[in-house]
């Protein structure tokens, strides 16, 4: 963001921002008194890569005179294959003993470092604070983050990936298995495409990113892709057409859906508009079933997605505050603000039912 600073005959600093296209924050700047710094408490947050998160702590840094806390992210300046070198740097200060408050667990190795008793659970945080109430939240959504039973790590805004087609064509039915999906694909019109703007490619990218919870057991380390249902979406795979080469998103490229040339349409919900996009935009309204990704384990089919997750250092002397700061992440003031215009965060979606409902209502309008 656009910033202006100005200092004042007192020796304030004053400073505005502009946070968006018409959005403008004012703020001032003063020296603490040493008694201030001597009460000020403060939490370590690490990760690797932490620029989608920063505008979120330092919102909450700003907002908070009694606390704060303090970024450290492995990824160096100028970097250009990071992740691998940062993983390093962050491992070698484990072994250090060098470990902060809360771990940013993207990028990381999350099942090594869960294996390792590195993250607390926060069940008993979530069955014991009076102010959490299961059925204000998307409970699925925390639920999608368990690892052995546990809630090791917790998010504060989500999108949703997932295919949609015309339910003339696909049925009602959600969350379909591999041969239930192979199937409805198909079954599809001899002249129509399964994905607009390309086949074999697509398809293959789809079962790499979207299906890996079927065929992958995380906890035990193994895979299971040596199966009939996922050999059959190979088979289906392999006999479908190159994909094309185009760089005209013209009328016909977006028309493809209403205009039955073109069966699914992967869909990513991260703002409140989305959905009516989708169905308004590329379907005309027809009626539509949101299919998902073929699954093994009886869901709809849909992923979750998360701008970040945190988890707290199970040896951390910090907890309770650990806590009341994902409290207040999860609080209704915080939460209405997940669909601004928020730097690299404006993309997502409350977990809050109240503030969803609100974001979903206001886009409707």
């Amino acid at each position: 963001p656009y910033t202006t600073l100005f200092r004042s005959p007192n020796g304030d600093f004053l400073f505005w921002e502009y946070a968006g296209f018409t959005d403008v924050d004012y703020y001032i700047l003063r020296q603490r008194t040493e008694e201030e710094i001597a009460q000020m408490q403060y939490l370590s947050l690490a990760g690797v890569q932490l620029d989608f998160l920063k505008a979120d702590i330092c919102n909450f840094n700003r907002t908070h005179s009694d606390m704060r806390i303090m970024l450290k992210d492995y990824v160096q300046p100028d970097e250009v294959y990071p992740f691998e070198d940062a993983n390093n740097r962050f491992q070698n200060d484990l072994l250090n003993g060098i470990v902060p408050d809360i771990i940013c667990t993207n990028n990381l190795q999350f099942e090594s470092l869960a294996n390792k008793n590195l993250f607390e659970d926060l069940k008993p945080f979530m069955e014991n604070d009076e102010n959490f109430i299961e059925s204000d939240y998307l409970m699925n959504y925390f639920d999608s983050m368990r690892y052995s039973g546990k809630q090791l790590q917790i998010g504060f805004g989500f999108s949703v990936t997932t295919t949609a087609a015309k339910t003339k064509y696909a049925g009602e039915k959600i969350g379909l298995t591999p041969s239930e999906f192979s199937e409805m694909l198909n079954n599809r019109p001899e002249t129509m495409d399964v994905f607009q703007g390309g086949f074999r490619n697509d398809m293959m990218f789809m079962l790499e990113r979207n299906t890996q919870d079927s065929f992958i057991d995380r906890e035990s380390g193994t895979c299971h892709y040596n199966t009939p249902e996922f050999i059959s979406l190979l088979e289906l795979t392999k006999s479908l057409p190159e994909m094309k080469e185009t760089d005209e998103f013209n009328d016909e490229f977006w028309s493809a859906y209403w205009q039955d040339r073109a069966l699914l349409s992967n869909v990513w919900i991260d703002r409140p508009i989305a959905w009516h996009e989708q169905i308004a935009g590329y379907f005309r309204k027809e009626p539509v079933t949101w299919i998902g990704y073929p699954t093994l384990d009886g869901g709809n089919g849909g992923l979750f997605g998360s701008s970040y997750q945190l988890a707290m250092y199970s040896e951390s002397k910090k907890q309770q505050e650990i806590w009341d700061f994902f409290m207040e992440m999860l609080s209704e003031p915080i939460q209405n603000k997940l669909c601004q215009e928020n730097g690299f965060n404006q993309d997502r979606l409350p977990v809050l039912r109240s503030s969803l409902e609100k974001a979903m209502t206001a886009a409707t309008k």
